[in-house]
């Protein structure tokens, strides 16, 4: 149960950071003077950070389920502390396309280790529980939506806050093991 609940919290924080792209689209295509073409375009760009995420996730079975995890979620902290500060659209753009792919990449690894260490007749409970907690970060960046009526720039406030999560990770390196699984797998190697 605590390795759920530290996958949990993973999960809840990149999912946060992931979710204000949609969230706060039109508050950012009004700051840079964008249309609505403009911010299709640039969500398309962002997903292109789908393929990026095939490399993160396949290099935890390099380099282990709980390093990668805390590496993916400093990724998205980090792409998204650019993303505030981003100076134009294009910047915005690229940055977001990082976020995606570090958030992606925790989805599939989460995922994997919810349930790489769940007892026989509890997999899908803990896979349920990693879901759970996903929409909870995507329901907070709703929940921070009137941030966007501050002034021009109050999208910035939330991709900011996003970046508080690299004070979570002294907890994760705490709280975050190495599945039994990958671990079996690097003795084995």
């Amino acid at each position: 149960m605590a390795r759920l609940a530290a996958i949990a919290v993973v999960a809840a924080a990149a999912s946060f950071g992931g979710a204000l792209f949609t969230q706060y689209g039109d508050a950012v295509t009004e700051t840079f003077s964008k249309s609505d073409a403009d911010l299709g375009w640039a969500l398309a760009i962002s997903r292109v950070g789908v393929l990026v995420s095939l490399v993160a996730a396949s290099s935890s079975d390099r380099f282990g389920r709980r390093r990668t995890l805390i590496l993916c979620v400093v990724g998205a902290a980090a792409a998204n502390a650019v993303t505030a500060l981003a100076p134009s659209f294009t910047v915005f753009t690229v940055a977001q396309l990082f976020t995606r792919a570090f958030v992606n990449a925790v989805l599939v690894i989460a995922g994997l280790a919810a349930v790489e260490d769940a007892p026989e007749g509890a997999r899908a409970f803990a896979l349920s529980m990693f879901g759970l907690a996903f929409g909870l970060g995507f329901s907070l960046s709703v929940v921070l939506l009137p941030l966007a009526d501050l002034g021009a720039n109050g999208w910035r406030i939330a991709f900011g806050a996003s970046t508080f999560v690299v004070l979570l990770v002294p907890a994760m390196r705490a709280n975050l093991r190495e599945t039994t699984r990958y671990a079996r797998l690097e003795q084995h190697a």
